[in-house]
């Protein structure tokens, strides 16, 4: 239970409310987690609570009315709780703090390995009061947070890494595409035939030179021009042989004086149209 000087307080002379009052203010003081010093300005020691003790392995022996404020001092860093020095230095160091009476918190591991955190607040002309709390849960939260970010954090720095070598791998095949489309153009521009590619909407999707110049059509128009030119009859693709003359053999989806040509490639004879005398290209093989 909390202690006090009663004969300061001057509780034999008070009432029993108020020794009632007090009574009940220490323990609800003994509830607390944190533990609580008051010491007055000598500094010795006036009261405390139960944490006091559990939290500081102070003996019992030593947590009395009158204890000055250096033993405490002296009997931590005697035992280590202020880490390797002078223990002289380090009484020194923490009464000439203590004597300033200025609000400070501390917080410092204790060779238990529990972290508490130290707050003193003066009590102008006639003391100070000194608490400490177990804070090692949040701080060993704190330290799972951040272990648990930085791995995180390196995971998606790999993870960037990844994609972004991913993504120039992509730029490179593309280019790579890109090349091998170009030197196919190139290839098919200077092949001696009619080559052109018609999709299921009847629309040219590729036409060579040779078929663009043979049909007076631009390598853009014939993009997106339609596959029929006029409604010239021609022979189907499977019943026209194939042409031996020099200017045959080029490939298309089909004739474009076909009436419902069909997407795909296919190898065409230039010759005449007897229908409208324009130069066409009849399907020799689909």
């Amino acid at each position: 239970m909390a202690k006090a000087v009663e004969d300061e307080l001057q509780l034999t002379a008070s009432s029993p409310e108020q020794r009632r009052r007090y009574d009940l203010l220490m323990a609800g003081l003994d509830l607390l987690d944190q533990a609580i010093a008051v010491f007055d300005a000598s500094p010795r020691l006036v009261t405390w609570n139960k944490a006091l003790l559990r939290l500081l392995d102070f003996p019992e022996s030593l947590v009395r009315v009158g204890t000055p404020f250096e033993a405490f001092v002296r009997f931590n860093a005697e035992r280590g709780e202020y880490g390797e020095g002078d223990i002289e230095k380090l009484v020194a160091a923490r009464m000439a703090s203590a004597r300033a009476f200025e609000p400070h918190y501390v917080e410092r591991v204790r060779p238990n390995g529990r972290v508490l955190a130290v707050r003193g607040v003066p009590i102008p002309n006639l003391g100070f009061v000194s608490l400490w709390t177990d804070v090692t849960e949040q701080r060993r939260a704190e330290a799972l947070i951040q272990e648990q970010n930085a791995r995180l954090e390196a995971r998606v720095r790999e993870r960037t890494a990844e994609l972004e070598k991913a993504n120039r791998e992509i730029d490179q095949i593309a280019e790579a595409l890109r090349l091998s489309e170009g030197r196919m153009r190139l290839i098919l521009d200077a092949i001696p035939a009619m080559i052109a590619h018609v999709d299921a909407g009847r629309r040219y999707r590729f036409a060579n030179r040779a078929y663009a110049e043979w049909f007076g059509l631009t390598r853009r128009a014939s993009s997106a021009a339609p596959s029929s030119k006029c409604s010239a009859t021609m022979p189907t693709p499977r019943s026209n042989p194939i042409s031996r003359t020099p200017r045959t053999a080029s490939a298309s989806v089909t004739s474009t004086h076909a009436g419902m040509p069909r997407a795909g490639w296919s190898m065409h004879a230039a010759r005449s149209c007897p229908t409208c005398r324009s130069k066409a290209a009849f399907a020799a093989i689909s």
